[in-house]
């Protein structure tokens, strides 16, 4: 019987350890801090702007050169039967029986000024001619080229105008959602404090009511004061209850708002330490103009939003005008029969 009551006891006491909410006692600093590493909105920002960078990236690789390597790996089979010209200019029907394969290996690059492309490439085809067990080889040891559109809208170029704007915005925007952060952080910090202190108010407030009172009864029951008097100062403790509960429910609203801004999952009681020294800052005008001109996403927003109105434009007029194009190819071929 007493194995079974220490085994609840311990149940017991493990469970209210559990359900009783931690505690963490943190500065100005420190509210700053963990909601600048830990937060949701941290972590949403950080996610946009790792988005951004492999978007910018990505950009980056059009204007690489490119690299690829094409082979056929299923051999092509072809068992047809097709007209053939002959030397004396008749036609024929020809059963063919064959299989071809190839391997190409090319390298491009984009011209952003032009919007056009130059390449060069190296090329072997293989063809197998089963009706007469010959096996033939046409390589391209060496081809360069070049393509360049006329007259027509040139992405390339609009792409380098606008894409750093778009990543620079990204960063500048990223800085200002850390900052936000911040300035959040204080405030719910500041929330609860000023929430603490008048629960605590309210707890003394509550104390002095009842300890009147409990005179004022006293003094009542020898007709020292009147009953009116007695009514008024229960009124008093009652105002008292309802004023301390009011700030017990602000102080777990501000606890529960900045617990959710925070990402902390479990219960918890923030013991704050209150900032007893505030710094002396001195803000020049001119200065916060250049500082704003220099960091704030708005102007490089104002910026992209020109350029995207100006590509818009270059776009509607490069699909709807004349257009043309212009190839141009040098190949250094080489047959061969087996």
């Amino acid at each position: 019987m007493f194995r079974i009551n220490l085994f609840l006891l311990l149940i017991i006491c493990a469970f209210q350890l559990k359900s009783q909410p931690r505690s963490l006692d943190l500065q100005l600093i420190d509210m700053i801090t963990l909601a600048q590493s830990d937060a949701p909105d941290v972590l949403i920002a950080q996610t946009r702007l790792s988005n951004l960078y492999w978007a910018y990236q990505t950009y980056l690789a059009d204007f690489k050169p490119q690299i690829t390597l094409e082979s056929s790996s299923i051999p092509v089979l072809n068992r047809s039967i097709d007209v053939i010209t002959l030397p004396d200019g008749s036609d024929a029907f020809i059963n063919r029986s064959l299989m071809r394969n190839g391997l190409n290996l090319s390298l491009q690059q984009n011209i952003a000024a032009t919007g056009g492309t130059i390449f060069a490439s190296s090329s072997l085809e293989r063809i197998d001619l089963f009706s007469n067990n010959s096996t033939s080889y046409l390589s391209t040891p060496f081809s360069v080229g070049f393509f360049q559109p006329l007259f027509q809208f040139n992405q390339l170029k609009w792409d380098k105008k606008i894409q750093p704007l778009v990543y620079q915005e990204a960063q500048r925007g990223y800085s200002e959602n850390m900052e936000e952060v911040a300035f959040e952080a204080a405030g719910f910090f500041f929330q609860i404090l000023n929430a603490q202190l008048g629960v605590a108010a309210a707890t003394k407030n509550k104390a002095d009511a009842d300890t009147l009172y409990q005179i004022s009864k006293g003094r009542f029951e020898v007709g020292r004061i009147a009953e009116t008097d007695l009514l008024q100062i229960e009124l008093n403790v009652r105002n008292a209850d309802a004023n301390l509960a009011r700030a017990t429910l602000e102080l777990q609203t501000a606890t529960e708002q900045t617990r959710d801004f925070l990402g902390i999952q479990d219960p918890i009681q923030f013991n704050l330490v209150p900032p007893y020294e505030i710094p002396d800052i001195q803000i020049d005008a001119a200065k916060a103009l250049e500082y704003a001109n220099q960091y704030k996403s708005d102007v490089v927003s104002f910026q992209r939003r020109l350029l995207t109105a100006e590509r818009v434009m270059s776009q509607a007029r490069g699909e709807t005008g004349l257009s043309a194009n212009i190839s141009g190819s040098l190949d250094f071929l080489k047959p061969a029969i087996l």
